[in-house]
């Protein structure tokens, strides 16, 4: 059975977006990191794709630039059990 796994778009702070979900999500981790080369369309050593885990569910990521951005038309849900999950 395939698999599904969350595609998000970033501008360009991709890196400090998912420095953010690490920092939420316990044993949330990074999987691999992709960076710009010299000549990309980003600067050279920018985190172009990264792949990340939250909770067993595996997540990419790319720094796309500014063609497409968040909407509220796509969210990740996180299901709590407590109130203290929650804060």
């Amino acid at each position: 059975m395939p698999s599904v796994t969350p595609f998000l778009w970033f501008d360009h702070r991709l890196e400090e977006a998912v420095t953010f979900y690490l920092s939420v999500f316990e044993g949330a981790r990074i999987l691999h990191t992709a960076r710009y080369g010299p000549g990309a369309p980003q600067p050279a050593g920018t985190a172009m794709s990264m792949t990340f885990e939250i909770a067993g569910q595996r997540v990419m990521a790319l720094n796309g630039g500014p063609t497409y951005t968040h909407s509220p038309a796509f969210s990740l849900f996180v299901s709590c059990r407590t109130q203290a999950e929650v804060d």
